[in-house]
């Protein structure tokens, strides 16, 4: 991470660091630009993000090298996310627990 630490202005600097980590995420995960930024602006906005697409495409890993991203190196806290294997058996639930139609009425 180059610049990012320089000047003392917080919002400069952040801008810095994420444009740093975005470089260097797009260094590691081939033709995957598009997601790394939809996880950058999802992180950024505080909403989650699905990755979906066929096995061996470095969903998870990219997701990991993102989370790693953000470790506190004094306390060792970080992001936290979960990976869930999907087939074609998968059904909504699953991942976002049972619907509750009775909420949509109102």
């Amino acid at each position: 991470m180059s610049q990012a630490t320089q000047g003392n202005n917080p919002t400069r600097n952040a801008i810095l660091l994420l444009q740093d980590i975005e470089t260097y995420l797009n260094g590691m995960f081939f033709e995957r630009q598009d997601a790394i930024r939809t996880a950058l602006v999802a992180l950024l906005a505080r909403e989650h993000v699905v990755l979906l697409g066929p096995p061996g495409t470095a969903k998870s890993e990219m997701t990991r090298s993102l989370a790693a991203c953000f470790v506190d190196a004094q306390t060792g806290a970080g992001l936290s996310f979960f990976e869930y294997l999907a087939t074609s058996f998968l059904t909504p639930d699953e991942l976002f627990g049972p619907v509750d139609l009775e909420a949509y009425k109102t």
